[in-house]
């Protein structure tokens, strides 16, 4: 037994050996941490520093200049930003024929962020950082006296978001962001960012090229740091973009995408169209009834972006970011008792399906209040359930229906205007009606954001939104 001991304990000698490499390197991707001052929110929060990242891949210099642009961008969007969204919503169908129904149901959304950066100077960097996957990450000090508003240096971040549920699973038309910088009439940056459910891709529609024209390479990255601030799991203050394109991709998409989910509970002014049209067509080889029923909404707004970063982290290779809006006002009701064995079983159900809430402590009493709410008659209430193979896109999404949903329950003045059109030549008759109206809404609240994760491309979703009937418009 003991030669054939010996033999087995040289051989697993000679396995280790050959896995050392690997176990070193894998050791070295998980223990690679970033700063400790890059996942503190307080840095980004604060008027005297500005974090930025630079894409993968680029040349050390390189990486280091287009991190510095990117702090004091950063800088700009969390401290001087303005935001400008439409938001453009209809619903309803149109019938061309008996056998010929067609759906008409789609969103498209649009909202701006703009602002001056501060000019670069002199600044230097109090620290920086690269990454395993040649990133540089750079912390700057920003002197009480700059003045952005004398910069030459402005920047626009478009982010575009369009759908249409009609025999898809997942229609998304068009889900992008968008970001230009420049100095004067010169083009220093502009890129495009594409969803495509988890993941995020770099377009190619590049206007002018620039010494930051290096794209990254086309590959998925990793990061096995975990979140200093997080701690060891997410809480529902946050949620999560994949981290497989890059730290600034990650960070940059979800801040965005979070920034606008707060500024859809805003008030706007609201735009409100309904169309009826009823009426047939002969010619000489068909006759064809025609009928299109549709309501479209508009919401327009601008804001001065009021927000700070709660809490961030990393973990399973996502980037987690929380927000919170100053402007937030968020109503609900305090702790509730569950006391009906039917709400127990309803719970329980969906706990084991691994429902999450967001912004809200605890999901089972979200859940509870959110049901409680929809009797309480000082408000009006919308409820959506979608699926989505992007969280934040699909939050986004529901939200907009929802809205579009109060907006026809809200009592306004409304014009009409009926029109009859008969064409004896073409045999065309025509009754169409449209009722028009303006209205600025008062803020949405409280509100309710519940999701569930299928798989990774599959997430379902409830919205569930509350307007208080007696605000002043």
């Amino acid at each position: 037994m003991e030669p054939k001991i010996k033999k087995y304990c040289k051989q697993l000698c000679l396995t280790f050996l050959a896995l050392m490499p690997y176990l070193i390197l894998m050791g070295q991707v998980q223990s690679s941490n970033l700063p400790e001052w890059f996942l503190k929110p307080d840095k980004y929060n604060s008027s005297i520093f500005a974090i930025g990242i630079s894409n993968p891949g680029l040349e050390s210099r390189a990486a280091f200049n287009q991190a510095k642009m990117r702090a004091l961008l950063n800088y700009s969007i969390l401290h001087q930003s303005n935001a400008v969204s439409l938001t453009s919503l209809s619903m309803g169908n149109q019938q061309n024929s008996p056998a010929q129904l067609d759906n008409i149901e789609y969103i498209i959304y649009t909202n701006i962020l703009s602002g001056k950066i501060p000019e670069l100077l002199n600044l230097n960097a109090m620290d920086s950082f690269y990454t395993q996957n040649k990133e540089a990450i750079v912390l700057l000090k920003i002197p009480a006296e700059i003045n952005a508003d004398s910069s030459k240096f402005s920047y626009t971040l478009t982010r575009r978001a369009a759908f249409q549920r009609d025999h898809s699973a997942f229609p998304i038309v068009i889900d992008e962001l968008n970001f230009k910088m420049g100095r004067n009439d010169s083009i220093i940056e502009n890129f495009y960012l594409e969803k495509d459910g988890s993941k995020l891709r770099n377009s190619s529609r590049k206007e002018v090229k620039n010494i930051f024209d290096n794209e990254p390479v086309n590959r998925q990255y990793y990061y096995g740091s975990k979140g200093i601030v997080m701690g060891v799991s997410p809480d529902n203050e946050m949620l999560p973009c994949s981290l497989n394109s890059g730290i600034w991709n990650s960070y940059l998409v979800n801040l965005v995408d979070q920034i606008c989910v707060l500024n859809n509970f805003e008030q706007d002014l609201q735009y409100k169209l309904s169309t009826s049209n009823l009426g047939n067509s002969t010619s000489q080889l068909q006759n064809e009834t025609y009928q299109q029923l549709v309501y479209a909404l508009k919401n327009v707004q601008t804001v001065k972006l009021k927000f700070s970063i709660q809490k961030m982290g990393i973990l399973d290779n996502q980037f987690f970011i929380g927000l919170k809006s100053s402007n937030e006002e968020q109503t609900g009701l305090n702790t509730i008792s569950i006391s009906s064995r039917a709400d127990k079983k309803e719970l329980k159900k969906l706990k084991s399906e691994n429902w999450q809430v967001f912004q809200k402590p605890e999901f089972g009493n979200a859940w509870l209040e959110a049901k409680n709410m929809i009797a309480n008659k000082d408000y009006s209430s919308s409820t959506i359930d979608i699926q989505a193979n992007n969280l934040q896109s699909g939050i986004l999404e529901a939200i907009n229906l929802a809205k579009l949903e109060l907006s026809s329950q809200l009592g306004s003045k409304i014009n009409s205007l009926n029109n009859q059109q008969n064409s004896f030549d073409n045999q065309v008759y025509l009754n169409s009606s449209k009722l028009s109206n303006n209205q600025k809404t008062g803020k949405i609240g409280p509100y309710y954001i519940f999701y569930k994760k299928h798989y990774e491309s599959v997430i379902s979703i409830k919205v569930v939104l509350f307007y208080k009937l007696d605000q002043m418009n």
